[in-house]
């Protein structure tokens, strides 16, 4: 297995129209992740920041290192915002899911903010399960929630109080929040999961196009567990 920096995007499909929410990079030799958000010409000027609760200029990209500290550099901004991960190590000691992060994508006027495009590119990595292009026909916003996983544990049969990094209070299969759509074999033992949901992170207002919450979840998370039950339900 050589140690080349893996790289793709994540696309979603809806109404016959592609569009590209994020590029995705991890350096195996450095124990690195980057999460890129991508947008189109026209921009938003603002996202919400979940984990702090307010209001945000656009994020360029949020990387996570080996030391287990997190940052987060936003486009017109040249200072990193720095926080740390509980376990000061990317790559936990114990052999737990951890969740990364979460990144909602509201529709607004039939459309989303990220970037449309005409063709759908191949994957070719013997490290990458297809990252494939997601359906959301049958939602109108959506998110997408990262984890990093222990090559042996299936996520989506895994209890949350029992395989995750944090305490979600209940006995909750991770599998409510959303299906896999990609699983990056990034590091010897340890990949990348990809979830698409129809949660999205809960808002102060309806002036938005997006949000994002990350490194510290013990909050969002059991948030998108709680819209679920309530969606369930409602039914």
């Amino acid at each position: 297995m050589d140690n080349w920096p893996i790289r793709t995007k994540l696309t979603i499909k809806k109404n016959n129209k592609i569009y590209e929410v994020c590029s995705m990079n991890v350096n195996m030799n450095k124990q690195e992740f980057y999460y890129t958000f991508l947008y189109p010409k026209v921009m938003p000027s603002r996202m919400y920041n979940y984990t702090e609760q307010k209001w945000t200029g656009r994020p360029d990209h949020i990387s996570f290192h080996a030391d287990g500290t997190v940052h987060l550099r936003l486009k017109d901004d040249k200072r990193i915002h720095a926080v740390q991960m509980s376990d000061h190590s990317f790559l936990p000691s114990t052999k737990k899911i951890t969740p990364l992060l979460i990144h909602s994508v509201f529709e607004r006027q039939g459309e989303y903010i990220v970037p449309k495009t005409s063709e759908l590119k191949p994957i070719s990595s013997d490290r990458l399960y297809t990252v494939r292009n997601c359906l959301i026909e049958n939602c109108q916003n959506f998110s997408i929630i990262l984890f990093l996983v222990p090559e042996n544990i299936n996520l989506e049969e895994s209890l949350g109080d029992t395989y995750c990094c944090m305490s979600l209070d209940c006995k909750l299969p991770l599998s409510l929040l959303g299906h896999r759509v990609g699983r990056i074999l990034a590091w010897p033992e340890w990949t990348i999961d990809c979830l698409i949901t129809d949660l999205t992170l809960s808002m102060s207002n309806n002036d938005y196009y997006s949000a994002f919450a990350y490194c510290d979840l013990n909050k969002a998370i059991p948030d998108l567990l709680k819209q679920r039950i309530d969606k369930q339900a409602n039914c």
